[in-house]
């Protein structure tokens, strides 16, 4: 019973170390281009957060604000909710694969709904990203891209001060 147990491990871990091995392989394209798209719309996109530390800055009405404030309460709330629901279905995964008899038809449609998940996580917050920059007009979004470079400037300035030589 256990030499079976072991055997089924080993085969699960032969298996899944494939499965990552074959995504990094056929799909690390694909992988740094999303990532890549994702790090620069947040780049180029404003969280609710840094719209509302700078409303003065952008003059920000109060109708904006109110959009502002009502757009981000909605994604939190939606962002634990999904964050959550991700959490335990990763739980409920990890679990299975301690039991005895393991179906590999079930992993696979497990792992499926669970990066399902976290990629319309990732549309969501792209979204409301997008949400929140139709909220403002092109000259409050110009002013939040000036002052934003003027922090990364002051950010670097301040490494290369810090910044020890060998």
């Amino acid at each position: 019973m256990k030499k079976k147990l072991m055997i089924v491990i080993i085969c699960l871990v032969a298996f899944l170390f494939n499965l990552n091995l074959k995504a990094n392989i056929e799909g690390r394209d694909i992988i740094k281009k999303k990532q890549a798209g994702i790090f620069l719309a947040g780049k180029n996109l404003f969280d609710a957060r840094f719209i509302m530390r700078f409303k003065e800055d952008i003059n920000l009405s109060k109708e904006q604000e109110k959009k502002v404030e009502n757009l981000l309460l909605a994604f939190e709330e939606n962002s634990i909710k999904k964050s959550a629901e991700i959490k335990i279905r990763e739980l409920r995964f990890a679990s299975y694969l301690n039991s005895e008899k393991i179906n590999r038809g079930k992993i696979e449609r497990q792992l499926k709904t669970i990066s399902k998940m976290k990629t319309d996580f990732l549309i969501d917050y792209i979204n409301y990203l997008l949400d929140l920059k139709q909220i403002m007009t092109p000259v409050q979004i110009e002013k939040l891209k000036e002052i934003k470079k003027g922090i990364i400037m002051k950010f670097i300035k301040l490494k290369k001060k810090n910044k020890v030589i060998h």
